[in-house]
């Protein structure tokens, strides 16, 4: 995430990132905001595991959280 922020800081391109990851480059003017007129599709989110690998017990809590 901070290389996307990075390069836009830089101008070289736009990126997708959420609000509070960059409110204070906002603030400053370093970045602004592009406010779109359609809607943009929810996000997923998708975990992998090692089926021969046992997870701790705050893994397995993130698990079921996400799930």
């Amino acid at each position: 995430m901070d290389l996307l922020i990075e390069l836009a800081r830089k101008g070289l391109g736009f990126s997708y990132v959420t609000r509070e990851f960059v409110s204070k480059e906002l603030e400053e003017g370093a970045l602004y905001e592009i406010q779109l007129d359609v809607p943009i599709p929810p996000s997923h989110v998708g975990t992998m595991i090692m089926r021969n690998m046992p997870l701790s017990g705050p893994a397995s809590r993130f698990i079921e959280l996400v799930h």
